[in-house]
């Protein structure tokens, strides 16, 4: 029997979430290793049997297999120190438990849940996870942030004092491709007429007339690409699209966020690969189906 997530947070704090519903028919299944094997710990397996936590995440067409000790929940999580923050250095969640691979932190409580961090969230996966990818208590993926794996094209409809960003054009992503071929621009760089080839935090927005909010993202760190901390010195400055201090992980009530791993995201395996690669494009888009957040009961022994 399956337990599914993406249901009303009212029915996730009454049972732990979850109505019973089977994964669609269809789906590419991401393994461990793309092995099967090694998420069933058999001896066949010709890498580390890391075994299963029975939990999965289906979304735009792939299914990810979370390994053993990947799955974290905020109502194991304690405010030892009383700060109002999760601290993980001081022990007050647990650790993942194979960081190679993706891991899922779900907050199944009524109340926001904010993770700190000292050195840019590596604390929070033990080794640093460069994408996070946000689902809301429906299973709409709500938030992406990424600052390493896929860049994305973007484009300033603002001034850069007051940047208001967007996913660029097809128009607009040639003219860009354009100035890079004659040597203009280095490709990163931002071209005179605002589009750009970087990083990108996006997040659903009900407000904006784009549907969603976006910026880029500076390389192998969570602040807003250009921002210079040392004449910036508020957090609430460093992106436009998340308040507060861009490094902290806030998780609203019923929310999910998935970590990705070294091993989903260094070529080893194509299909966690494409997982990522799509990610952007189906968030935008109204006719993706929401997101099922399953855990597979297990027998009792």
């Amino acid at each position: 029997m399956k337990k599914v997530l993406s249901i009303s947070l009212f029915t996730l704090l009454l049972v732990f979430g979850f109505a019973q519903q089977a994964k669609a028919e269809g789906e590419i299944e991401i393994y461990p290793y793309d092995k099967i094997e090694c998420l069933q710990a058999l001896d066949t397996c010709t890498n580390y049997k890391v075994g299963d936590s029975y939990w999965d995440l289906t979304y735009n067409g792939f299914n990810y297999n979370f390994v053993n000790g990947a799955v974290r929940y905020a109502s194991e999580f304690s405010d030892d120190n009383l700060d109002g923050n999760i601290d993980p250095l001081d022990g007050e969640m647990a650790a993942i438990g194979w960081n190679g691979f993706s891991g899922l932190i779900i907050n199944n409580t009524a109340n926001e849940v904010v993770i700190d961090t000292t050195n840019a969230r590596v604390d929070i996966t033990t080794v640093v996870h460069r994408t996070y990818v946000y689902f809301d208590e429906n299973g709409a993926l709500a938030m992406l942030e990424d600052h390493y794996l896929n860049p994305t094209y973007l484009h300033n409809d603002g001034t850069a004092e007051a940047p208001d960003w967007r996913l660029a054009t097809e128009a607009e992503i040639t003219a860009y491709e354009a100035e890079v071929t004659a040597e203009t621009i280095a490709k990163g760089d931002l071209s005179a007429a605002g589009t750009m080839f970087e990083s990108v935090r996006i997040k659903l927005d009900d407000v904006d007339t784009d549907g969603y909010i976006a910026e880029p993202v500076g390389h192998l760190v969570w602040e807003m690409a250009g921002v210079d901390k040392g004449v910036l010195t508020d957090p609430e400055d460093w992106s436009v699209v998340v308040a507060g201090d861009p490094n902290l992980v806030t998780l609203p009530a019923g929310w999910s966020v998935m970590t990705i791993g070294t091993l989903d995201r260094n070529n080893t395996n194509s299909k966690s690969m494409d997982f990522l690669a799509g990610l952007v494009e189906a968030m935008v888009d109204p006719a993706t189906e929401d997101a099922m957040i399953v855990y597979v009961d297990q027998p009792a022994w």
